[in-house]
């Protein structure tokens, strides 16, 4: 559009949402997963078909326009990360529009001083205190999903603010065009404050989650070098997203396909590969595939280890010769695959679990596997209660907040710092985090150190 100077940008199809607002409440109920929502009901479909969950009609809070909406069974989705300045405003809204729009200092609508700290001076020393929230978005592509737009993504904690706003001088660097590969993770996070309420001290326990946005593909000295060497690096990381390049023809893999079937095919791969470039295109043709295998990682990481030894340039091929074949002509079995680690699977294995090192081997599966699933979480806590708790002792739970501002108290007595308490109660209750403990853990020992 000659003569207009307009900033071009691409259409958003649709909203990644982080909770669902509810009726009764008039609030919004944190999720564990993704949802996703647009007026396109076959994109709703899509993602409902590739990361799970029951795809409905859906009409937005103060909208009379329906739309299409799914919660996912999905923590973590593959993006790409088109340039961009990403904001954060202190935002009020009512009547289905935004009232007031603030950096902190200046209303944005108005032009006036911050109308917060106007009404209430103390909001100067404590942000909690503002009416406004903090509103922080960003635009992501869906990487697997069909169509050119992008996806809004919005969040109100002071995390996203501070760790999505930094990616904005991140992108800067980015040449134009280029939209960067990451993926995009719904961190679930424990935070322990000791407040102080009518001039009593209390421990409390937050949970909440966090959007975190992973950059796997390029490295800081890449981004940092400038945008040509971001291209160059892009394009030996990913060739295809870049120059259109076909995936690795050594991969026949598709959705039919059993997952233990395509990583054998791919560790065989990895075996054969004579350049890093090589690595490379599997690696991201694993991500493609989803595929979540920790055997496989290593595998690529010792490859590319013992081709660096080598010196070996970018056409460089092996010549290491292959070794003398063995006089029987039976071939050796395969070693048999590991069964695959799911949400379904530690859900059946957890109730099962008869002592604590059966249960924390559980909870390095589901680590390995990258499994951040609150029902994974809360079916572990469980039994961990379960097997902690002595089967005679039918006496009410204790308030595990409550005993640890106790413990605080007596670890003051005692010259002990936190972290020093911290210690000593895992230790004494067998937990790998203080936050794990639960009161009657924490009572019996605060019980010990006072003997």
């Amino acid at each position: 559009m000659a003569g207009i100077n307009l900033q071009r940008r691409h259409a958003q199809v649709g909203k990644i949402r982080l909770g669902v607002f509810d009726p009764a409440t008039r609030k919004a109920d944190k999720l564990s997963t993704f949802r996703f929502s647009s007026p396109a009901e076959h994109l709703v479909l899509e993602i409902a078909r590739l990361y799970g969950g029951q795809p409905g009609p859906w009409t937005p809070q103060g909208s009379r326009t329906p739309q299409f909406a799914v919660t996912t069974d999905a923590s973590a989705v593959d993006v790409y990360v088109p340039k961009q300045d990403i904001t954060s405003w202190y935002e009020m809204w009512g009547r289905g529009m935004c009232t007031r729009r603030c950096d902190g200092v200046a209303e944005q609508i108005r032009r006036t001083p911050c109308l917060c700290a106007t009404e209430n001076p103390a909001v100067e020393d404590d942000d909690t205190l503002r009416e406004c929230k903090i509103t922080t978005r960003m635009s992501l592509c869906l990487a697997d999903i069909p169509g050119l737009g992008v996806w809004g993504l919005e969040s109100h904690g002071w995390y996203a603010a501070t760790e999505l706003g930094a990616v904005t001088d991140l992108l800067r660097v980015l040449p134009e065009g280029i939209r960067l590969p990451a993926r995009l993770m719904l961190d679930q996070r424990t935070a322990k404050r000791l407040t102080v309420i009518d001039g009593v001290e209390k421990a409390v326990t937050r949970n909440f989650a966090v959007p975190v946005v992973h950059f796997d593909v390029i490295t800081m000295r890449e981004l940092e070098s400038g945008a040509g060497d971001v291209t160059a690096a892009l394009r030996s990381h990913n060739p295809a997203a870049i120059a259109g390049q076909d995936r690795p023809a050594a991969i026949a893999a598709t959705a039919a396909t059993p997952p233990e079937q395509v990583i054998l095919q791919m560790q065989v791969q990895v075996a054969r590969a004579t350049t890093r470039q090589e690595l490379l295109g599997l690696w991201d043709e694993a991500q493609r595939l989803r595929i979540r295998s920790s055997e496989l990682k290593q595998m690529m990481e010792q490859r590319a280890q013992e081709l660096q030894k080598m010196g070996s340039p970018a056409t460089a091929v092996d010549t290491t010769p292959a070794p003398t074949p063995e006089p029987t002509p039976e071939p050796t079995p395969e070693p048999a695959q590991p069964e695959r680690v799911t949400v379904e699977s530690l859900l059946a294995d957890i109730p099962r679990a008869q002592n604590m090192a059966q249960l924390d081997q559980l909870f390095e599966q589901a680590r390995q596997a990258r499994i951040n699933d609150q029902r994974v979480v809360d079916a572990w806590k469980i039994r961990r209660d379960q097997i902690n708790q002595p089967a005679a002792d039918s006496g009410p739970e204790l308030d595990a907040d409550d005993q640890y501002t106790r413990l605080l108290t007596l670890a003051g007595n005692l010259g002990w710092d936190t972290t020093t308490c911290n210690q000593n109660l895992c230790k004494h209750a067998g937990v790998e985090h203080a936050d794990m403990a639960t009161g009657r853990q924490i009572a019996a020992f605060i019980q010990s150190i006072q003997k």
